[in-house]
């Protein structure tokens, strides 16, 4: 987890750019997104907002689009600032720093794409489950479960510094390339 952003980003050892109130704006929107992640975060447990989910996966899907959209453009941006124009540019001009950066941010927004296929049948998924709702009408009595799922999450070991647990070993976060290979089958493994 990223803890800290700088202003002064190391160009080569002997400059450095100061960044304006302009070049900040894609980092802030970023730490936005991070925030708004996390609020549907404390959400997401609630079986009581089942229901809602059809329109949540649409939302998420539409951010999904556009992160996958932002990471194809940030890759552009690798190029056009090692002047190389970025509609043109033939990689092998660009210092293999650069050209690695553009296959990874490629790679995220292949993934996120294939996240966004995943919300797409989900929120079909959800369509499904809300036309045949288990127990008919009855409305389910959801408290012990809630109440159950909380006293695990407060016995749970709080995670080390680097995602480990001190019982449960490494931690796989949801965007880890561990979770996303188990949790989907669209695309074939790309990442060594």
């Amino acid at each position: 987890m990223v803890t800290g952003i700088t202003a002064i980003h190391a160009v080569d050892m002997h400059t450095s750019l100061t960044l304006s109130d302009q070049d900040r704006v894609l980092a802030i929107s970023a730490h936005h997104l991070q925030r708004a992640a996390g609020t549907l975060q404390t959400h997401a447990a609630n079986p009581h907002a089942v229901p809602t989910h059809e329109i949540t996966l649409a939302h998420v899907e539409e951010a999904l689009d556009r992160l996958a959209l932002a990471m194809e453009q940030m890759a552009d941006a690798v190029a056009d600032w090692c002047g190389e124009p970025s509609a043109i540019v033939e990689d092998n001009a660009l210092p293999p720093e650069a050209r690695a950066l553009r296959w990874h941010l490629q790679s995220v927004a292949d993934n996120l794409r294939a996240s966004e296929i995943a919300c797409a049948i989900s929120r079909d998924w959800t369509g499904q489950l809300l036309a045949n709702p288990p127990g008919g009408s009855v409305a389910l009595d959801l408290e012990p479960q809630m109440e159950a799922r909380k006293r695990r999450s407060a016995l749970a070991p709080p995670l080390a510094p680097g995602g480990t647990s001190t019982m449960l070993g490494p931690c796989i976060s949801p965007s880890s390339p561990q979770s996303i290979r188990s949790a989907r089958t669209l695309r074939p493994r790309r990442w060594a």
